[in-house]
């Protein structure tokens, strides 16, 4: 027997996801997390402001929502569900913390998902961080390759923030979070966990042999950022709108970036020879992304075209044109991270570098730009950081990889106190001191008086 049309729905619960939900009219309504306040909130609310209109009824009793789980009762897989919607929120894109924390969220849940918030003991995390550390991960994620050292490390954190944050929300004994401080991080060789070596930098030929398998769209992309040192996320945002031109000189300022949260602003300057590789993107409104990959795929379709030697029969210009639509649907209006990088990874394995093992990413060009820019300005390091966006000189100093270079440089700086130091027979004397270093001399002496 169908339920009468004119009933309020209950409550119902999703079980795979652990979400509450009703049906109302063919039409799903979600309402939060099966058991908490807010599900239970949120589904009187939706039936005041949708159902009760539309049965034409002002009075009506409303079907007692489930009762809210018992804070001993709450399952690690609850905790995880609200604490990813919650970093989804706090970490909108370009930033990539809400899919790191989804990474170690998804590998918890596999061998944690029903357990106790109240019973997560610190031997609960370092089983947790054994199933990170195997070297065969079935079910893993990115590759399912070997997790190193760091990459376990900040996924057994990401847990312990997470446990941190429930304490916050009430939703976890703050005796929990406590003892799950206790758990040390994995130190360098331990338990036989890999290292993988620091990020080096993009070499200029590698770059070059990618360029001509690039479309012209990842091409002009890769050569603003070769250009700038920006960051993969600023790049493919960029917007008309973002970018104010003062008379001959251009600006870009990101609506988000990396700092945004510590109160800096971002600026690019894009100089002449970047403004000419962007001329040809300004002719869109203001709203619109520069890159898009739907331009990239009708720019490779028609390159594809003029280089094709035998005509184009009917029926291979209807299927190219249902092509052509059913990828447009499929594509967003601009490009992200995720795909810019995969475009490379194609141009790189096209020129043969990837059989070579000399394939490289996009933040590879970053460290790249970095070096070059403090190689060429005499080390000025504040500057090169204020150019790509760094908070501190040292983040600035860990991308660089002058190497050998610039030790031999600041080693060649001391030969001039080898004179002062130097007492062998033969020696020439000392230096005498100048006027300046005399005046100095006698400050210090009288100030020592």
């Amino acid at each position: 027997m169908t339920r009468p049309r004119n009933e309020i729905p209950k409550l119902r619960r999703h079980k795979a996801k652990n979400r509450a939900f009703f049906q109302f009219r063919g039409k799903r309504y979600n309402t939060g997390r099966w058991g908490s306040k807010e599900a239970e909130q949120e589904y009187r609310k939706l039936i005041a402001e949708v159902v009760l209109p539309a049965l034409g009824e002002e009075t009506t009793t409303i079907p007692a929502a489930p009762t809210t789980v018992a804070r001993d009762q709450i399952l690690v897989e609850d905790l995880a569900a609200e604490f990813l919607d919650y970093v989804v929120q706090r970490h909108p894109p370009p930033s990539r913390e809400a899919d790191n924390v989804g990474y170690a969220i998804e590998e918890l849940l596999e061998v944690h998902a029903r357990t106790r918030v109240a019973e997560f003991t610190p031997n609960a995390l370092l089983t947790y961080r054994a199933h990170l550390m195997r070297p065969n991960r079935a079910g893993g994620v990115q590759g399912k390759r070997q997790l190193c050292r760091r990459s376990i490390n900040r996924r057994v954190d990401s847990v312990r923030k997470m446990f941190k944050w429930g304490v916050s929300r009430e939703m976890v004994p703050v005796a929990v979070w406590q003892t799950l401080t206790t758990v040390e991080g994995l130190r360098r060789g331990q338990f036989g966990v890999i290292d993988r070596p620091p990020v080096q930098d993009a070499t200029i030929e590698d770059v070059r042999a990618v360029l001509p398998h690039l479309s012209p769209v990842v091409k002009t992309m890769l050569m603003v950022q070769c250009l700038t040192g920006m960051r993969s996320g600023e790049l493919v945002s960029m917007r008309k709108g973002d970018i104010s031109i003062e008379g001959d000189r251009w600006f870009y300022r990101p609506r988000r970036h990396k700092t945004q949260h510590h109160g800096k602003s971002r600026e690019i300057e894009l100089l002449p020879n970047v403004q000419r590789h962007l001329k040809r993107f300004m002719l869109r409104s203001d709203e619109a992304f520069l890159f898009s990959p739907r331009e990239a795929e009708a720019e490779s379709h028609l390159e594809q075209a003029t280089r094709r030697k035998t005509p184009v029969q009917p029926s291979q210009r209807e299927r190219h044109e249902r092509a052509l639509r059913n990828d447009g649907q499929h594509m967003n209006d601009h490009y992200a991270t995720d795909s810019y990088g995969r475009a490379i990874s194609r141009g790189c394995k096209r020129a043969g570098l990837t059989a070579k093992g000399r394939a490289w990413s996009p933040h590879r060009i970053r460290h790249a730009a970095t070096t070059w820019m403090v190689t060429h300005t005499d080390g000025d390091l504040p500057s090169v950081a204020q150019a790509v966006g760094h908070s501190s000189t040292k983040t600035t100093e860990r991308y660089t990889h002058l190497g050998r270079d610039q030790a031999a440089k600041a080693l060649k700086s001391l030969e001039g106190l080898n004179a002062l130091l130097d007492t062998s027979p033969g020696s020439p004397p000392p230096p005498r001191p100048t006027r300046n270093d005399s005046a100095a001399q006698e400050t210090s002496r009288i100030s020592a008086q």
